[in-house]
């Protein structure tokens, strides 16, 4: 006979070996780097948590793996979903909002729905790619407050970048040129917005969905190498890892040192202007500059304290 005063233990659904390595990894994010701003405890308390939700992979396993088995890093009753509908695909894109209502339905968590117009993207000089991420940024701000004036909660945004999606930023990054003063994509928490996916490569997400038998939808313009990443995803990649199958690994480590030297990467906006104009900087010279340092240029260019800005006064005619 079982005592009165000894309750049951409530038991809890355990994840497979993906999740439970993927439940570990965000985890271990979260609360174990100073960075987070759940840092050092866990769960989370007194925060409410939107899950940015496309209804692709990415983002269908991270709303999957904290709802279903996130108890020790959020309750269950601070999350929701938010899908935002580009319009870009037509019946497709109308496809995916309900999935992602579904998607809500099954694991007990409201959805929140947006849609962007066409007019959003009628801005000349800029990509669509780039004209979709400053909506989306606008509506994470837009949820970001209306839940904290209804709640009186801290309210964050959770958003499905990857490692991958890090290792890919990066080679964009290097090859570019804006390592040094664009470094800011890779960190962990931005404003509001958290990146808890990071550490995780993809293929783990993939294996924690086939665990889980759960659907998810597929963007057929992720395929596209017309789009500079989809470029790099489908081309690039690949190459690099036939010749180099750690570089992944080796650039994920280059990320944390970024990370720790933040600080002292980040160039002066004067420093950004110049090589915005091709203008080669060597780390002498960035140096001086960021001391606020007389420091005299390649191009006739010759800065002198307390400068911040270019113009005319800083190009040194040497014609005559």
């Amino acid at each position: 006979m079982v005592p009165q005063n000894k309750r049951a233990k409530k038991s809890y659904p355990k994840p497979g070996n993906a999740g439970g390595t993927l439940l570990r990894q965000i985890h271990a994010l979260l609360f174990k780097s100073p960075k987070s701003p759940f840092y050092p405890s866990s769960p989370i308390k007194d925060a409410h948590i939107l899950i940015a939700c496309s209804g692709g992979i990415d983002s269908v396993a991270l709303a999957v793996a904290l709802s279903k088995y996130g108890r020790r890093i959020v309750a269950k009753e601070a999350l929701e979903l938010l899908h935002i509908d580009h319009g870009w695909r037509g019946a497709v894109s109308e496809s995916d909002s309900r999935f992602v209502s579904q998607l809500g339905d099954d694991l007990g968590i409201p959805v929140i729905q947006e849609k962007l117009t066409p007019k959003v993207f009628e801005k000349k000089g800029e990509s669509q790619e780039n004209l979709a991420r400053m909506q989306r940024k606008k509506l994470y701000q837009k949820w970001v407050c209306r839940k904290e004036a209804e709640l009186g909660k801290k309210t964050f945004v959770l958003t499905a970048h990857h490692a991958d999606d890090v290792f890919e930023t990066l080679l964009w990054r290097i090859f570019t040129g804006a390592l040094l003063h664009e470094s800011e994509g890779i960190q962990l928490c931005t404003g509001h917005e958290l990146r808890p996916l990071i550490r995780v490569e993809k293929k783990t997400l993939i294996e924690f969905l086939s665990e889980e038998s759960q659907s998810y939808c597929e963007d057929q313009t992720n395929q596209d190498t017309r789009f500079l990443r989809n470029g790099i995803r489908h081309r690039l990649v690949p190459e690099i890892l036939a010749l180099f199958p750690n570089a992944k690994r080796r650039l994920m480590e280059l990320t944390k040192q970024l990370d720790e030297h933040r600080d002292d990467l980040k160039l002066p906006k004067i420093a950004q202007e110049l090589m915005g104009r091709q203008v080669p900087l060597r780390k002498d010279q960035i140096k001086l500059i960021r001391n606020e340092k007389a420091v005299t240029l390649s191009g006739g260019w010759q800065l002198t304290p307390p400068q911040k800005t270019l113009g005319k006064s800083n190009r040194v005619d040497r014609s005559s």
